[in-house]
């Protein structure tokens, strides 16, 4: 991933330079944009990932009884705000329920037709980390060819 070192703060200018340097370089604009996007999807939902891994960690310490990460300023700065953790209880929902219903109606699906039916496209992790969840609650779990299906709960 690169887009070439260019400012990303003004949308028209990065257009017209990245669309201007993709074709003196004899490449396709669209396929390097594509490509790219590609990449910082990738990116985007491993940090996504660590994110969320690291605000449990956090409540990890608290729930031991180990407060003294809570005067962190590394805390402030990297733990999601409340309005953050409400929005991701709310898409964890929909995430649920996406699943759910795609078993209910198609039961023995592999996590890639799971996302694909339920149209969760980029949220490969978040689904992953669903998957886990429910398959710790008994609500779904794995057949012995690896597939997804309703638990017996």
């Amino acid at each position: 991933m690169s887009s070439f070192g260019l400012d990303v703060s003004n949308m028209g200018e990065f257009i017209s330079k990245f669309i201007s340097i993709c074709v003196k370089g004899g490449k396709d604009p669209i396929e390097i944009a594509k490509s790219e996007i590609e990449e910082i999807d990738v990116k985007l939902a491993e940090a996504e990932g660590l994110r969320i891994l690291r605000y449990n960690l956090t409540h990890t310490l608290e729930n031991l009884g180990d407060t003294s990460y809570l005067n962190s300023k590394k805390r402030n700065l990297l733990t999601p705000q409340v309005e953050q953790v409400q929005q991701s209880k709310e898409e964890d929902k929909k995430i649920r329920n996406y699943i759910l219903n795609s078993l209910s109606k198609k039961n023995n699906q592999t996590v890639r037709s799971l996302i694909n039916s339920c149209q969760l496209f980029g949220k490969d992790a978040e689904v992953i980390r669903m998957i886990d969840a429910l398959k710790q609650k008994g609500e779904v779990c794995r057949t012995k060819d690896g597939l997804i299906c309703l638990g017996a709960s």
